[in-house]
């Protein structure tokens, strides 16, 4: 079973990646490197609301409950064609809370372009692979946020994550 990180990343594969450099105005290693840091960034918000009773039931509110047809229509609105990207920038501020400005534009400074846009992209992907693993591992209030923090944990602890991790490490201090 895919992880959060995993499954926003197999989202955001190298196709969509390369149609969303120049719309984003920065390459693609430059978007790639954004993916790498708002993934966990997003992780570690849905862990922590997660972690208290209200939080994990207004999390299980937000989850799709059906078809992708999200992301796609927020892919458009990056590229030019709709304004549905509002949508995932209230997503990226109830994740993210009040300091979502202050975040992003650490973010932003750190990869060279401004993440914004593509953070309200990740957002709704981030709830989708969360409801995948809520109806996978059959999660509800009381375990979903044991189960986030483990995930957190797992990535944030690897080695391996290391510059994403001090990317939004920098970027939540800011």
């Amino acid at each position: 079973m895919a992880s959060i990180i995993e499954s926003i990343a197999s989202s955001f594969g190298p196709d969509i990646v390369g149609k969303l450099a120049p719309a984003l105005g920065a390459d693609s290693s430059a978007v790639s490197k954004g993916l790498g840091a708002l993934g966990p960034l997003l992780l570690n918000g849905m862990s922590s609301l997660a972690g208290t009773p209200a939080g994990a039931e207004g999390l299980l509110k937000a989850l799709p409950q059906g078809g992708g047809g999200m992301l796609s229509a927020l892919l458009g609105s990056v590229m030019g064609s709709g304004g549905a990207a509002a949508l995932g920038g209230g997503l990226s501020s109830s994740l993210l809370g009040p300091g979502v400005n202050a975040v992003a534009a650490s973010i932003s400074r750190a990869v060279g372009f401004n993440v914004a846009p593509l953070l309200n992209l990740v957002a709704p992907a981030a709830l989708g692979a969360l409801a995948k693993m809520v109806k996978d591992q059959g999660l509800n209030a009381s375990n979903i946020g044991p189960a986030l923090a483990a995930e957190k944990s797992a990535y944030f602890d690897n080695p391996a994550n290391a510059e994403s991790v001090s990317l939004v490490r920098a970027a939540l201090s800011a």
